[in-house]
């Protein structure tokens, strides 16, 4: 955990693929 930036990033990353994935299924469930 020395690098916050990274941390940062993943997380972000990690919240905006839930998002898109969640959006995505709820418009065009399979």
């Amino acid at each position: 955990m020395s690098e916050p930036r990274k941390a940062s990033l993943l997380e972000s990353m990690g919240l905006g693929g839930t998002a898109a994935a969640f959006a995505v299924n709820f418009t065009h469930p399979i």
